[in-house]
Parts: structure tokens; C-alpha cells; sequence
């Protein structure tokens, strides 16, 4: 009953379905009241299932890049975004986008990473530092034939966070960020060693302490 509903109001627009559509999630995604956003982000994910496998009655709505559309839509919300409380919200469903969309997430990528650093440069909270390595620890999963492309810039973002993290005592940031980094220097087959090497004599001892382990891991 929903699809037909839905199907009629996008057809008596005598628009593009899949911009109207999206047009109205996204007014609800940038809706001030938190409460509002945790209930319009899971529906904008429903929505694009839906594109990625529409119904019949929806087929003819959606164009080939509508999924990416609403996409590109929701990283620009999110990266607007500056509570924290929020912000971990938009990561908490951006980890299911990311499995959903597997390698297509590719081209979204660089948008994804510049997120994730802006995230991670400033989080507010330590919820927000944590959803962002979750997302990134996908990201080199789906996305690895181009991770090392954006490896330094990671990299650089890292040393940010493990020194930060060490000089707060937060063992267990500290200890994922520093985990994320064997894996990134994993990935790259020996690209980020030369870099590492110059981290060695970085003015903080949980940096210095990162590479030293990072080197050591098999």
C-alpha cells in the first residue's frame, strides 16, 4: 500500500521520482531536532535499497545514478554537521551504507575519507573517533585497490589521533588507532614505510610508540 502511495504522489508531481523523493528525506535529514534525524536516516536507507532493487511499481522512478544522488546528499549533510551527538549518528548508518554498497563505494571514496579526517581532526566526542575508525576498518575492506591513494593523508590523520589520544590517556583510542594503522601499512605493501621512518623521531612518545609497534607486527 506504501509503494502505491508513493508511486502515485511522485507521478502527480510530473517530476523525476527519485529527486522528489530524495528531496523530501533530505529536508528531514537536516531536520535541527536529533530525535527527527534517527528516524529519517534509517528511511533514507530503506529508499535506497529500494534504488538499488526497486519494486515494479518503482522501476521506471529511479534514474541509473539515483543511489549515488542521495549519496552525495548525505555526506554533504554530514559533513556540515558539527554536534557530536549527530555525527554519530550519521557514521553509525554510514557503516551500513558502506557494506551495502561494497566496492561501488569506490566512487565515493575521497568523499568519504575527507569526512572521516574532518571527523577525526575535531569529534567533540570519543563516540565520534570510534564510528569513524569503524567506517575507515570498512573502508579497507570494500575499498582497497584504492586506499593507498589516500594513504598519507590517513596516515598524517592518524598521528594526529594517536598522539592525542596518548597524551589523554585514552588507551583504548589509542590503541584501534594505532591497530588501524598496521592494517593501513598492510594494505600498502611497504608504501607508508619510508614515512614511518621519518615518524621515528616525532616529538611524542605515542607516535613514536605507534610506529615502533607497527613495524613490529607481523
Amino acid at each position: 500500500r506504501f509503494i502505491y502511495q508513493l508511486h502515485k504522489a511522485v507521478v502527480s508531481t510530473q517530476s523525476t521520482g527519485d529527486h522528489v523523493i530524495c528531496k523530501e528525506i533530505m529536508k528531514l535529514v537536516n531536520e535541527p531536532n536529533t530525535e527527527v534525524l534517527a528516524l529519517a536516516i534509517p528511511c533514507g536507507l530503506n529508499l535506497m535499497n529500494l534504488m538499488a532493487d526497486p519494486p515494479p511499481l518503482l522501476v521506471d522512478l529511479w534514474r541509473p545514478n539515483s543511489y549515488d544522488m542521495y549519496l552525495m546528499s548525505y555526506l554533504e549533510y554530514a559533513g556540515l554537521e558539527s554536534n557530536p551527538a549527530r555525527r554519530v549518528i550519521y557514521l553509525k548508518h554510514l557503516e551500513r551504507i558502506i557494506q551495502t554498497c561494497g566496492t561501488g563505494i569506490i566512487k565515493h571514496l575521497k568523499s568519504l575519507i575527507s569526512l572521516t579526517i574532518d571527523y577525526l581532526k575535531s569529534p567533540g566526542s570519543e563516540d565520534v573517533s570510534f564510528g569513524c575508525i569503524r567506517c575507515l576498518k570498512l573502508l579497507l575492506e570494500h575499498a582497497s585497490p584504492r586506499i593507498p591513494s589516500h594513504s598519507i593523508d590517513l596516515l598524517m590523520c592518524f598521528v594526529h589521533v594517536t598522539s592525542t589520544s596518548f597524551d589523554a590517556d585514552n588507551k583504548k583510542l589509542y590503541t584501534e588507532s594505532r591497530n588501524f594503522v598496521s592494517s593501513l601499512r598492510v594494505l600498502c605493501k611497504g608504501s607508508l614505510d619510508k614515512h614511518l621512518e621519518c615518524l621515528k623521531s616525532f616529538n611524542n612518545q605515542g607516535v613514536q610508540a605507534m610506529v615502533e609497534y607497527v613495524f613490529a607486527a607481523k
